[in-house]
């Protein structure tokens, strides 16, 4: 029993470590990007590292809360029995 919860928490905890490192990834090549891009096309400021980070999450505040909203109503509409009319909302 113990070592069933055992290796549950170290996948767990596997799966948490790997999260964290592909985000820090993520941040570091936006972060990259950014700053050799950016300032030199468009003369914008360069970014810090926390202040790429912040970047990303607010990107994926705007553009991933849409996304899941249009794929939660299709697939309501999926669901019943009568087909919905999305652009008529």
């Amino acid at each position: 029993m113990y070592k069933l919860i055992g290796s549950i928490l170290g996948v767990g905890f596997f799966i948490l470590v790997i999260t964290i490192i592909s985000a820090l990834l993520i941040n570091c090549v936006f972060y990259f990007l950014w700053n050799i891009t950016m300032p030199v096309i468009f003369g914008m400021p360069k970014l810090g590292f926390i202040q790429s980070w912040a970047l990303i999450v607010v990107a994926n505040l705007l553009f991933n809360n849409g996304t899941v909203q249009a794929a939660i109503v299709l697939l309501q509409t999926s669901q019943q029995d009568e087909p919905k009319d999305l652009l008529k909302d």
